[in-house]
């Protein structure tokens, strides 16, 4: 949570949970600059991590989704990970679901912020 807000969403129901939620995007330092100028040519460096926390109405956190990118398969540059509001790993890896989702991203498997914070 120490990452910096990249981009938030206003309460909606979307791609990520079964109800209306807002979401922050925090990234880290390697995943900064390429997630806020992201373009369809973009490719993000290794290492780098995309995180979408959602918040209820009241502004708990509660799922969170993170994508890591990934060194050891080209053919999946990223690792998929969806956590629990505590925290706890629910799934972890080359997930088909997100994968499929995220192949119609703007540009390397993101969508790129919404809204600035």
């Amino acid at each position: 949570m120490s990452w910096p807000v990249v981009a938030r969403t206003p309460l909606a129901h979307g791609g990520h949970g079964n109800g209306p939620y807002a979401a922050e995007v925090r990234v880290n330092s390697q995943a900064q600059a390429g997630y806020l100028n992201l373009t369809a040519q973009s490719s993000l460096p290794l290492g780098s991590v995309v995180v979408q926390v959602q918040r209820d109405r009241s502004g708990k956190a509660s799922d969170a989704f993170a994508m890591e990118k990934n060194a050891s398969d080209p053919a999946a540059p990223w690792i998929f990970t969806l956590l629990t509001s505590d925290g706890r790993v629910e799934q972890s890896g080359a997930l088909p679901g997100c994968a499929r989702c995220h192949a119609e991203g703007l540009g390397d498997f993101l969508f790129g912020p919404v809204h600035a914070p």
